[in-house]
């Protein structure tokens, strides 16, 4: 083979890997924004207890795991937000981390809780959730998540 068609075969293939790369990595970039989107939406409808988007961010297979290790379903985690009579003041959520296997994603945060109880009684929680998000039918929904509070350290 003729040294220069070579060079010309080496630098096409190193220009094609190097696309190649590059939408690979454009593609998981998209991914982590649209699941951290999607975690706004959880947030946003944990904060203003709107069963209707909570409804479009959860799969019907949908399991949540309390701090406790009790299970719920989807439709019981959204029968416990039409319930609760406490008050969310706000609900801040931060120090993402965001990891996407192809169709499916792992999202950790911590949040930060603050409102008043059913009966008045001023609360604070910081914690730390997981989610697990699988795309289905081009939407990334949440199948499962877990979250616990943050206990101080002991110094």
């Amino acid at each position: 083979m003729n040294l220069r068609l070579f060079a010309i075969i080496l630098q096409a293939a190193a220009a094609i890997s190097a696309l190649t790369a590059q939408s690979t990595d454009d593609r998981a970039d998209a991914a982590v924004a649209e699941v951290r989107a999607r975690e706004e939406d959880y947030t946003r409808g944990v904060r203003n207890k709107d069963v209707a988007l909570l409804s479009t961010v959860f799969a019907d297979s949908f399991i949540d795991t309390s701090e406790t290790g009790k299970l719920i379903n989807k439709r019981e985690y959204l029968d416990a937000v039409r319930k609760d009579r406490s008050i969310i003041d706000s609900l801040v959520t931060d120090q993402f981390k965001i990891v996407v296997y192809g169709d499916a994603a792992v999202a950790s945060s911590r949040f930060i809780l603050k409102g008043k109880d059913e009966n008045g009684k001023p609360f604070e929680q910081t914690g730390r959730a997981t989610d697990f998000w699988v795309k289905q039918n081009d939407q990334w929904l949440c199948v499962a998540a877990h979250s616990s509070p943050i206990k101080p350290e002991k110094s």
